[in-house]
């Protein structure tokens, strides 16, 4: 059965798309040394290789090739086409995100595993996570409106100040470089001269930029973030302007790949340099190191 699922990879230079072929959802998708995709009923593809799951969530490959899937059992590590290693999770893993030789899971009760290449694992002392970033350090935003940073040996070194006393939600966080930026919006009355959607750049504990957006931040890396109301900024200057929100942005140095709706966009300083239209929601983007083979994944939402 195909349920209106593809996955596809093509050339950044050559926008030609191929496709591999799915037997149900795609949930997630890793364009490293191999090619890789996991389905929402446990089905894995790993270049050549095949595995049968419970249900795939998420997928990162470390800088040797090892491979490390999330699902609802826990995490597998995989090498050269066999198991090495499963950590068991009973709620399962919801999320994943990685760089170099760490990455963070995320469970189904909202705690934020640290993982590095060899099999370690610490569990932060936060809950409730909501967005998870690597850079040299980690950053966590949590549901409650709080922002930490930690060592990549698992130990708090920061948490952001509130700001005001209404409450407020954190829409996304990014690296750029040793800037964490963190995107805020503020819930209901806003005290005193208190912006309603901010950003706000810190370096080492340090508030070093403040300002006020027109539209919500809901995606950063690097110096790209994408907006809900569809547009692309680069630092404080809006770049792009899409006619659906931007809720995937990949840094690749003077470019971004932004996925908004049924296109992945490449995006400079001046704009879009062009778009491919797929034939699903971009919902999954990998690209591997050199930025020469991008992999999409999403629905074409005709089930919905």
């Amino acid at each position: 059965m195909n349920d209106g699922f593809t996955v596809s990879f093509m050339a950044l230079t050559v926008p030609v798309t191929s496709r591999l072929q799915s037997t149900a959802r795609v949930t997630a998708v890793s364009s490293g040394s191999k090619i890789a995709f996991g389905q929402a009923d446990g089905r894995l593809v790993i270049g050549d290789d095949e595995f049968k799951l419970s249900s795939v969530t998420c997928i990162f490959e470390f800088p040797y090739g090892d491979i490390i899937v999330g699902d609802s059992d826990g995490i597998y590590t995989y090498r050269d086409g066999e198991e090495i290693r499963f950590q068991e999770h009973a709620t399962g893993i919801e999320s994943m995100t990685g760089l170099g030789n760490n990455a963070i899971a995320v469970d189904g009760m909202g705690r934020a595993h640290l993982l590095d290449s060899k099999g370690k694992s610490v569990l932060l002392d936060a809950s409730s996570v909501l967005f998870t970033k690597l850079g040299k350090k980690v950053a966590i935003a949590t549901e409650t409106g709080q922002v930490y940073t930690y060592s990549l040996e698992g130990l708090r070194d920061w948490e952001r100040p509130m700001r005001g006393d209404v409450g407020e939600r954190i829409t996304a966080i990014g690296w750029n470089d040793n800037n964490l930026i963190v995107a805020r919006e503020g819930h209901g009355l806003v005290p005193g001269e208190e912006e309603a959607l901010e950003l706000e750049y810190w370096a080492d504990g340090v508030l070093e930029q403040r300002f006020d957006v027109n539209k919500r931040v809901v995606a950063i890396d690097g110096p790209w973030m994408g907006l809900d109301m569809g547009g692309v900024m680069h630092g404080d200057k809006l770049v792009a302007e899409l006619h659906h929100p931007a809720l995937i942005v990949i840094d690749r140095g003077e470019h971004a790949l932004v996925g908004s709706w049924f296109h992945l966009h490449l995006v400079s300083q001046q704009g879009s340099q062009w778009a491919v239209e797929t034939k699903g929601m971009v919902e999954y983007i990998s690209s591997n190191s050199d930025g020469d083979i991008v992999m999409v994944a999403g629905s074409d939402q005709n089930d919905y």
